[in-house]
């Protein structure tokens, strides 16, 4: 179990992939005289507000541990380059990524420290559970396969649409389209391994974090679809 859930960990880092300086690095926009930010509809520009972004990280991110990184082990991440500022690593928990628009605004949130607060941009990256309510489904599925492989079919199928209708809300077509096909092929193998469990009677714990760690990996990558979105992009 304790390998299964270090090789979760390791995927979500992967898929997620650190959040650099340089790639939130802001950029200025022709004719809004001020930094100005990505949001699903376009552009906006940044105006700081300091008890906003407060009460906005308190509201939505209740279950976030922001841990700064400065132990011994920080030496086996490479810095951005340019980068003088130690890694600062966010976790967000499903609460904070219950439906398009919190995953919006902890995308927003990352870039906005990455922007650094006057001491230049702050290498960041971040580990995140899975969507809010997808764990559920996916225990759902194991649930069904011990009596009705057809039932775990269609528990799966919504779980998987639930997903990808999240992703498609927060990126364009060609930034989605190859997560959309890693998450098809992922309920393949999840068929592949629930399929045994109605004659077996019984649910290993090791199939049980197989199956559920796929949520966190759907999860870290459609945050990482949504940090790719260009400025200019409207849903």
């Amino acid at each position: 179990m304790a390998l299964i859930r270090a090789l979760g960990v390791a995927a979500l880092g992967c898929a997620g992939g650190p959040l650099g300086a340089e790639a939130f690095a802001p950029r200025p926009m022709a004719g809004w005289g001020k930094v100005a930010t990505r949001t699903a509809k376009g552009v906006r520009p940044v105006v700081p507000e300091p008890a906003r972004a407060r009460t906005t990280l308190a509201s939505v991110a209740m279950d976030v541990d922001k841990v700064i990184k400065s132990d011994d082990t920080s030496e086996a991440v490479a810095m951005p380059k340019g980068s003088t500022n130690d890694w600062e690593v966010h976790k967000f928990g499903g609460a904070s990524l219950a439906t398009p628009e919190l995953y919006r605004t902890v995308g927003d949130l990352l870039i906005t420290e990455a922007q650094g607060r006057g001491e230049g941009g702050i290498p960041t990256m971040s580990v995140v559970s899975a969507m809010g309510g997808m764990t559920d489904l996916l225990i759902k599925v194991v649930d069904s396969a011990l009596s009705d492989f057809e039932q775990a079919k269609a528990d799966l199928a919504a779980a998987v649409e639930r997903q990808i209708s999240t992703l498609r809300d927060l990126a364009p077509p060609e930034i989605t389209a190859p997560i959309e096909a890693r998450i098809m092929q992922d309920a393949e193998d999840i068929l592949s391994v629930v399929q045994s469990l109605r004659m077996i009677r019984s649910v290993p714990a090791v199939t049980m974090e197989v199956v559920t760690g796929f949520g966190e990996i759907w999860s870290a990558q459609t945050l990482h679809a949504y940090l790719q979105v260009p400025y200019t992009w409207a849903a």
